[in-house]
């Protein structure tokens, strides 16, 4: 785990501008862990818009850990 760690992050912003359907892919459960619980604390965001009307948003997200001994 000492190095350089990608991980990837994948949520949805609903229509209630709440972050659902969060997933974590890592080489290690406890930085997938970190990077969920840095996911949780963001702050509420707009839900995207189509003709009009708030729709679901899907984002991934790329995060790197540098994690030293």
């Amino acid at each position: 785990m000492t190095g350089v760690n990608r991980i990837f992050v994948s949520f949805e912003i609903d229509k209630n501008e709440l972050i659902t359907n969060l997933r974590s892919r890592s080489p290690h459960p406890d930085l997938g862990n970190e990077a969920e619980r840095v996911i949780k604390l963001l702050p509420k965001m707009l839900p995207g818009k189509q003709d009009g009307k708030p729709v679901n948003v899907l984002y991934a997200l790329p995060i790197t850990f540098r994690v030293v001994d």
